[in-house]
């Protein structure tokens, strides 16, 4: 262990012995002379890893727990599997590490294990405690907890704030797999708010350390979001390229997302007929995200279409169910109560709920408004 280990090692020991309230006598023991742990628990001299392992064992205490650097190793393999998105496996690590002890690593480990669990009112009061620590934190250290507290608004979808935070960071001196978190992040927020500078600046970092361990999924996803901002000027290549990805065996893994975005691009490019023949031709057209952009494009060809009762009801409660309400509500109605359609669909807007859907919320606001000839509102609208 390094001298800065060895000094966080001895204030767990002090920390746990006092827990356990059990005397310096006690722990010293058969062990040490009680001089030479109360100089350890105060940094003032070191200990090889044997005689604390020993002091673990009679304090009951798993040396694996105090250990900063099986602690950190312990966080390194939960990021691995934060970038690989497996759930699983980070809340079967964090189950078996005890993060009661006063180590950042643990307190880190935590964080982890609350965005597993989306204890929210739990991470909030967390970082608002390791904010007022902030100072006594190391790079790497505040890097993590920035990008964790970004994170967790991300899956609240406050992606503009978790942007905010993101930008802030110093990645000077961060590991490889940090940085591909935190430029992972801020490309997919970008994406949401539409920042196409940012979302350039970072994905050209981002593909820099694509070899580093950067999952095979997550690098089409990118690429797809870099399609979206591009198909307005290259919509016929980016349509064959997708075409070739897809008729590739190898890559059916990865085809509901291409032909997620091939539907979208499709509509973003006011093709609505190519769209509803392509979703037609694929498998899943049920699906929840396909279904919305099918009835989209159904209903601005001005063509019926009829949800069955029961598909309805087995759509998931998301935002891709509440497009689909909205479709349906609205798109071929001659009159609409603007109020109600305002505190539905505009008011919750504060934080973005999807990149796509939200422009066709605000824009059809803009159109029954001027239905109404309520012009100043248009105005305050595209201002906001």
């Amino acid at each position: 262990m390094n001298k800065n280990n060895d000094k966080v090692s001895a204030q767990i020991i002090k920390s746990e012995r006092l827990k356990r309230k059990m005397t310096l006598e006690e722990v010293a023991d058969g062990i040490c002379s009680i001089s030479f742990l109360s100089k350890l628990e105060n940094n003032m001299v070191r200990a090889d890893e044997g005689c604390v392992r020993r002091i673990c064992e009679k304090m009951d205490l798993n040396f694996e727990h105090i250990s900063p650097v099986a602690i950190d190793a312990i966080l390194e393999s939960i990021i691995e599997c934060h970038i690989i998105g497996d759930i699983d496996e980070i809340k079967s690590i964090t189950s078996n590490v005890d993060t009661s002890i006063p180590y950042i690593g643990n307190l880190l480990i935590e964080l982890f294990q609350l965005i597993t669990l989306k204890d929210y009112d739990k991470l909030e009061v967390k970082f608002h405690i390791l904010g007022k620590l902030k100072n006594h934190f190391d790079e790497t250290e505040v890097a993590l907890i920035e990008y964790l507290k970004a994170f967790s608004l991300f899956n609240r979808k406050n992606y503009r704030k978790a942007l905010l935070i993101l930008k802030d960071i110093k990645c000077e001196k961060i590991s490889s797999k940090l940085k591909i978190c935190i430029f992972d992040a801020l490309v997919n927020c970008a994406f949401h708010t539409n920042d196409v500078i940012v979302h350039y600046i970072y994905i050209d970092k981002l593909n820099k350390l694509i070899d580093l361990g950067y999952p095979i999924k997550k690098r089409i996803v990118i690429e797809q979001i870099k399609y979206y901002f591009e198909c307005e000027y290259n919509y016929i290549e980016i349509l064959e390229q997708n075409k070739q990805f897809i008729q590739n065996k190898n890559n059916s893994l990865y085809r509901n997302d291409v032909d997620y975005f091939t539907a979208l691009i499709h509509i973003k490019n006011g093709r609505y007929k190519d769209a509803i023949t392509f979703i037609d031709n694929i498998t899943y057209t049920k699906h929840t995200k396909f279904l919305a952009l099918y009835i989209l494009a159904k209903k601005k060809m001005n063509e019926k279409f009829k949800l069955s009762d029961e598909l309805y009801s087995s759509l998931s409660n998301n935002e891709h169910k509440k497009f689909i309400d909205f479709c349906i509500k609205y798109l071929d109605k001659d009159t609409v109560n603007i109020d109600e359609y305002k505190m539905n669909y505009i008011e919750p807007l504060e934080s973005i709920q999807h990149y796509f859907y939200d422009q066709v919320y605000v824009n059809y606001y803009a159109h029954i408004l001027e239905e109404a000839s309520r012009y100043k509102e248009i105005v305050r609208l595209y201002k906001n």
